[in-house]
């Protein structure tokens, strides 16, 4: 079996609320077919490819 594997850094909802900075989430993502930056419309939550 195989899968493709992307790395995904993620700032989740309100975590930053009243703080000075927020900490990114660090998500893997993993699929059956090939994930290209273009097919993000959000930039803030393109994969890191």
């Amino acid at each position: 079996m195989w899968a493709n594997q992307h790395r995904w850094k993620l700032q989740y909802g309100m975590n930053n609320y009243r703080q000075e900075k927020a900490e990114a989430g660090a998500e893997l993502i993993l699929t059956n077919y090939p994930l290209h930056r273009a097919e993000f419309a959000f930039p803030a939550l393109a994969l890191d490819l």
